[in-house]
């Protein structure tokens, strides 16, 4: 945290540097607008690490410093006490969903219209009884809800931004409404120690005990991934597991918007032992070569000795071309995107590749592809809610424009109950190549770590789960 006189150095700063003190009283609005971006310039930590109660507590902080430092009077208010209490009910109070901002266990909440919002938990999708007073009131709060800098019009109808506590957020603008109403997506992310371990994952069925040995193993090896499924699916949870595996003295780059992931691996003194670098992620429009888009972070690490290359998620045509030359180049990749099973991951990443860079035969990136990566791990969000890893399935190969796939383990659905819960089992059917035992084999993984999935699948080899699911 920031010491009393670093504040006081950077009000003055803020002070000497801001426009909006050369006039003799400013409005509210500017006041606040103001506070924001003095919250985003001294918070102490990023948003993307804090929980929910560290983000309020650090910004009703900063709010207080900012009213105590501020030597220029505000319309309407003579009082400073009302103008801090005033400043922080607009900074930290979301009017209709604050309640749900501020439960740690809601995962997602979907503002449909000042009257119609919905919010998702583990249980499923909810309506929300409460509503906005008006449109002036949710187009407020969307404007908190982005950040500094960011704002909804006719010329900018949607937008994606980050919250105060470090929420993804993605809103649009009423003028492509066809009622004239503001709607929102807010995202919302766990902090490290709230998130769910390998042994939840394991409790609700979402992967047998094997299929979790295997994904722990395979970055031993160091072989890159590919985790596919839709939004919401829990593709990061399972990269969770993934990079879990990862040795510590990899080197390792994290590229992400925003930052989900928590690579740090701790000693017994609280000492960060793995070699990584964690970076944040803008998009923009039209970026320059500097700007640090996902495109341009996966060209910078490059340079950065990486052994493991870590994309959040992989989106554009560009970041799709750029992210197979780094596994091409001795790097290892990890990312995450949208597909249904393995055979659609490949195809969708051929489309993407082709679209950036159409002169290079089809036969030629399919085979690229299928060499650069060798595991495709596909989860979905199923209709009971819960969430599984449906599969896990090693590339051996291409033929033509067919890659060539070998399923190792399967989730199998036996029955669905009369209340809609999904009853089934996680099954191995298949065993690992040759060419991956191999290279298990030269990374120096013993013989027994992998044993069980070189031998073909045994009847009722895994364990059968009645549980909700993730």
């Amino acid at each position: 945290m920031l010491n009393s006189n670093d504040l006081a150095n950077r009000v003055y700063k803020f002070k000497e540097h801001s426009d909006e003190f050369v006039k003799d009283s400013i409005t509210f609005d500017m006041a606040y607008d103001m506070c924001k971006k003095f919250i985003n310039e001294n918070s102490d930590k990023s948003t993307a690490l804090k929980s929910v109660e560290e983000a309020r507590i650090d910004a009703m902080r900063l709010i207080d410093i900012f009213v105590n430092n501020l030597n220029k009077s505000v319309d309407g208010y003579e009082d400073k006490e009302r103008l801090r209490k005033d400043l922080k009910d607009e900074v930290v109070d979301y009017k209709a969903i604050t309640d749900l901002i501020n439960d740690t266990r809601v995962n997602e909440i979907r503002i449909n219209g000042i009257d119609r919002i919905f919010y998702e938990d583990n249980k499923g999708t909810h309506r929300w009884p409460k509503k906005f007073q008006n449109t002036e009131e949710l187009d407020k709060v969307i404007h908190k809800l982005l950040g500094e800098g960011k704002r909804l019009s006719i010329s900018t109808p949607f937008i994606n931004g980050r919250s105060l506590e470090g929420f993804r957020v993605n809103a649009t603008d009423k003028s492509i409404s066809p009622i004239k109403d503001y709607t929102a997506v807010i995202r919302k992310f766990k902090k490290a120690e709230e998130k769910l371990q390998l042994t939840d994952l394991l409790e609700f069925g979402s992967l047998s005990d094997n299929m979790a040995n295997l994904l722990r193993i395979l970055p031993k090896a160091r072989m890159s991934f590919l985790t596919v499924g839709s939004t919401g699916s829990g593709k990061t949870v399972t990269n969770e597991i993934i990079v879990s595996g990862i040795p510590p003295l990899d080197r390792q780059v994290y590229i992400e918007n925003p930052c989900e992931l928590t690579p740090a691996v701790y000693d017994e003194n609280g000492n960060i032992v793995n070699d990584f670098i964690q970076l944040e992620a803008i998009e923009k429009k039209d970026p320059s070569v500097n700007d640090p888009t996902p495109n341009n972070l996966v060209e910078n690490a490059l340079r950065q000795t990486p052994i493991w290359i870590v994309l959040g998620e992989v989106r554009s045509d560009e970041e799709f071309k750029v992210l197979l030359k780094a596994a091409q180049t001795g790097h290892n990749v990890i990312t995450t995107y949208h597909a249904e099973d393995a055979a659609d991951a490949i195809r969708r990443y051929l489309q993407a590749y082709m679209s950036a860079a159409s002169s290079t035969p089809a036969e030629v990136v399919i085979d690229d592809i299928c060499n650069a990566f060798r595991f495709i791990i596909v989860v979905k969000k199923l209709s009971d809610n819960s969430r599984r890893i449906v599969s896990i399935t090693e590339i051996t190969g291409a033929e033509g424009l067919k890659p060539v796939l070998n399923e190792i383990y399967r989730f199998e659905i036996e029955h669905v109950t009369e209340d809609g819960k999904i009853v089934g089992r996680h099954k191995r059917v298949g065993k690992l190549s040759q060419k991956t035992i191999k290279r298990m084999r030269e990374s120096g993984i013993p013989d027994i770590k992998y044993h069980i999935y070189t031998t073909d699948p045994g009847i009722d080899e895994e364990e059968t789960y009645n549980g909700r699911g993730l």
